[in-house]
């Protein structure tokens, strides 16, 4: 049942949220290559060890947040703009990391592609939030 006050093309989030889904998707996959890239190349023997097994599954949570956010979901944006940010500061201490030490691999790109998504991903959320109170209001 469609409430008559709502208007039916509240429920599209618009453009913002799509782009920073998509942002979220490049860098979350960029974060899984470079774990799997770690992983198959590097053979680490103190604590850097947890280094790819983390960057593989928080990878998969952000391109799966980033399709929840470019799909307009509220919760897929909030979530969203927090696993980008600490993928963003994780990005940002491993470049160092690694520049310092000559393991340089996908680490500036993916600085870059975080960077830029952990800027984008707060804009998402105002949008998506209305979005996702319209379809309640249209088919909840």
């Amino acid at each position: 049942m469609v409430e008559e006050d709502v208007d039916p093309g509240a429920a599209d989030p618009g453009i913002l949220p799509k782009i920073a889904g998509v942002l979220q998707v490049v860098a979350g996959a960029t974060a899984f290559t470079q774990g799997v890239q770690l992983l198959t190349m590097f053979i680490f023997y103190d604590w850097k060890w947890v280094l790819p097994y983390a960057l593989v599954p928080l990878g998969l949570l952000q391109m799966a947040f980033g399709g929840w956010t470019s799909l307009g979901r509220d919760w897929g944006a909030i979530g969203g703009v927090g696993v980008t940010w600490f993928l963003a500061l994780f990005a940002v201490v491993f470049t160092g990391w690694s520049l310092l030490h000559g393991v340089i691999v996908l680490a500036l790109a993916w600085t870059a592609l975080a960077g830029l998504a952990a800027l984008v991903a707060p804009f998402a959320v105002p949008p998506s939030l209305a979005a996702s109170r319209a379809r309640r209001a249209l088919y909840g």
